[in-house]
């Protein structure tokens, strides 16, 4: 069990206002999202306080939505664990 807390992402051009969800399980409505300006080079972390749990055995999967075409995009995600 877990949550996502955040997504960093460094994109190689803008793209404008930009849409970060977590989906769990393959469902198509995300649990959660954050709305986003994205500029050309600059990182920047998109956070996530309700709706960002997860259990053993989920699939995550992430969708990302932008107003302009983001060529070229890095990403780092923390998760944070239950032990």
């Amino acid at each position: 069990d877990g949550k996502v807390v955040s997504i960093t992402m460094w994109p190689q051009s803008s793209g404008g206002s930009t849409v970060v969800g977590l989906h769990i399980n393959s469902n198509a409505t995300a649990a959660t999202t954050d709305t986003q300006t994205i500029s050309a080079g600059t990182p920047l972390t998109f956070t996530f306080s309700s709706g960002n749990t997860f259990s053993q055995n989920d699939e995550l999967s992430f969708s990302v939505a932008s107003t302009s075409n983001i060529n070229g995009l890095a990403s780092q995600i923390v998760l944070e664990y239950d032990l």
